[in-house]
């Protein structure tokens, strides 16, 4: 008991300080730290130059249930895949689901004119009209970003799907370390 006092005592002047500095209401601005990308992901898995390719075939011919497929897609600004490049995208799948339409999609994205990459991570049940998939982090610009990525299917092109990602990104953590620290860091690159 005679430690416990002390200790609580210490805890609570310790933290009273960051309490004070932290943002009054309306003081934070979050559209400051955050950003929506938009393109669209042209999937060929067909014809000449394919850019996607089944590495491990399904286990399950009824569900896919175990195809494993690796990707380095084009990102383009409009669903034409002859329209502007804006970046690649590159990871893989994994159908992982015996009883749904659904796989495991973990993504990189790399923009033009950007330094850095976002990493998506997370189930794509692909029937579905509109799914969500997570910002789970990222590099250089991108570090620490959170968020998430709208995408859909818009249509077919010989050779494969088109698909349009709108990414969500916060940087929430440039917005409130002002806030936190006695001092502010500089993002600095290595």
């Amino acid at each position: 008991m005679k430690i416990f006092i002390p200790l609580v005592l210490t805890l609570v002047f310790a933290i009273a300080p960051a309490q004070s500095s932290l943002p009054k209401p309306g003081e934070l601005d979050l559209s400051k730290c955050t950003e929506v990308i938009r393109f669209y992901l042209h999937d060929q898995f067909n014809g000449s130059n394919p850019t996607t390719a089944i590495v491990l075939p399904p286990r399950n011919n009824e569900t896919l249930f175990g195809q494993v497929a690796i990707f380095d897609d084009k990102l383009t600004t409009e669903s034409s895949i002859n329209s502007k490049p804006v970046g690649r995208a590159k990871g893989f799948l994994v159908i992982d689901s015996l009883s749904k339409s659904s796989f495991l999609q973990s993504m990189t994205v790399e923009l033009e004119g950007r330094k850095g990459t976002i990493v998506l991570h997370g189930q794509n049940p692909f029937t579905e009209s509109r799914r969500e998939i997570a910002v789970v982090g990222g590099t250089g610009e991108f570090r620490n970003v959170q968020g998430y990525a709208l995408t859909s299917t818009t249509g077919a092109e010989p050779g494969g799907l088109i698909a349009i990602y709108e990414v969500h990104l916060v940087r929430f953590w440039e917005c409130i370390s002002k806030y936190i620290l006695p001092f502010h860091i500089v993002n600095s690159d290595p």
